[in-house]
């Protein structure tokens, strides 16, 4: 073989070993953004999800409470009637 063919071969397989490497980190930062897009999205539905949780709790807690005063009512109402019935 001659020298010029040498060099030009490995010439070639350096430029294709570039060309791959610049292709692979250019691939694997895509792909890197679009997890953290990924992430960040299902993070801001998680969070949403949670908020209509934690609202839930506050609101059953307030209708629990309510209902803890409307059973003390119930009751009072209960001994008043029983008092008048017995007078």
């Amino acid at each position: 073989m001659e020298l010029n063919a040498v060099w030009g071969t490995v010439i070639t397989a350096i430029a294709v070993g570039l060309l791959s490497l610049i292709g692979n980190i250019y691939g694997s930062r895509m792909s890197a953004k679009m997890m953290e897009k990924l992430m960040s999205y299902r993070i801001d539905q998680l969070e949403k999800k949670m908020d209509t949780h934690n609202n839930l709790i506050v609101r059953m807690f307030t209708a629990e409470k309510g209902l803890g005063v409307l059973d003390e009512k119930e009751k009072q109402s209960d001994r008043r009637i029983t008092k008048l019935e017995d007078q």
